[in-house]
């Protein structure tokens, strides 16, 4: 059985929601049940006898799992269905419990919360590196064994982290797919970045590709744009950005809302084709803008895989301690490899979680 809440839902994401209907569906009808690819009649298929059963491999039988995602949107969203299917395979009882913004007090909220239902588990995404390490170690102390998924919390120690991707090489694909692309031509790149210290993958974006821009003697990096979360400030930043420098080559942007914030800004000055804009994830209005040329390319990674393997690496720790973190690999997503079975099959744009 599934379950799945969202609290209070969010009246702007600030930029188009892809998600799974099943999720959509949460914010206007709580409490709905959330299928990934499983059937909740049978615990998704899941074979086993119980904790320590050896058949099919389960390990989950009777444990109950909550998930806490940042917020609703198509990253977390791939996560989501990727625990889900897991959990289920595994016999778990899982839920997911949405927070309505895109901030540690909303996601905090929901941390009280499920304290006070006292699940086994907790899995959680942090959207705040450092604010949330308080909360998630309240619920360890409780004795809710908890752990992380997609960004670690600030505070080592804490919750392992069971799942991500190397975000510092998601920077470094992201600047050499740039390079690549101007071809040789000499003149100066820019980045615009996600508010430093909040999340550990743009973070590490980053410097990742501040790190490998310097290689390419051609290209001047000229530095970084502080943006917020809502599109329309990396629209203004982009704005800004571009009237300062018109010579511009090229620009990177480390989430999908500031590319879609950028992309605005790009179409506006009438700009596709002489800017390089290379993204990091993937939503429905990126997508768009690869179409028409306000993004180059995006780098991406399987995020319905990272959340199968957070899942199945809390239900099968049993309590024990976690050192290694599983990655899933980036790749880059272009308008001419977009249709790739392999990589749309890792897209969580329609109806369905990516099989």
């Amino acid at each position: 059985m599934t379950t799945t809440r969202s609290t209070s839902a969010p009246s702007h994401l600030g930029y188009t929601r892809v998600t799974v209907a099943a999720i959509v569906a949460v914010l206007f009808a709580g409490g709905v049940a959330l299928g990934c690819g499983a059937d909740d009649g049978d615990n998704g298929g899941a074979a086993g006898e119980g904790v320590n059963g050896d058949n099919g491999g389960a390990t989950g039988e009777g444990v109950s799992l909550t998930y806490i995602p940042q917020v609703l949107e198509p990253i977390n969203s791939a996560i989501s269905c990727g625990v889900v299917r897991r959990a289920e395979e595994l016999g778990a009882d899982v839920t997911v419990e949405i927070p309505g913004s895109f901030d540690a007090g909303a996601q905090t909220r929901v941390v009280s919360a499920v304290l006070a239902r006292n699940p086994d588990q907790l899995l959680i995404a942090p959207s705040d590196a450092t604010a949330m390490s308080a909360p998630v170690l309240q619920a360890s102390q409780s004795g809710i064994q908890v752990g992380t998924v997609l960004t670690e919390l600030a505070e080592s120690g804490v919750a392992p982290h069971y799942a991500s991707s190397d975000y510092v090489e998601w920077g470094r694909v992201a600047a050499r797919e740039m390079a690549e692309m101007l071809e040789g031509q000499e003149g100066p790149v820019a980045m615009l970045e996600f508010t430093p210290g909040q999340s550990s993958v743009p973070d590490d974006e980053a410097e990742g590709f501040e790190d490998e821009i310097a290689e390419f003697e051609n290209l001047e990096y000229i530095g970084s744009e502080v943006v917020e979360f809502e599109p329309r400030s990396s629209t203004e930043r982009m704005n800004a950005l571009l009237a300062r420098e018109p010579d511009l080559l090229g620009v990177f942007t480390t989430y999908p809302g500031s590319a879609v914030g950028a992309a605005t800004a790009i179409r506006q000055r009438q700009a596709a084709g002489d800017v390089v804009h290379i993204a990091a994830g993937v939503d429905e209005a990126v997508l768009t803008a690869l179409g028409n040329g306000a993004v180059d390319a995006t780098v991406n990674t399987d995020f319905a895989r990272m959340g199968e393997l957070a899942a199945e690496a809390i239900i099968q720790a049993e309590g024990e301690a976690q050192t290694e973190t599983e990655l899933t690999p980036p790749f880059t997503i272009t308008s001419e490899n977009v249709d790739d079975p392999t990589v749309a099959a890792t897209l969580t744009v329609g109806d369905e979680c990516p099989e």
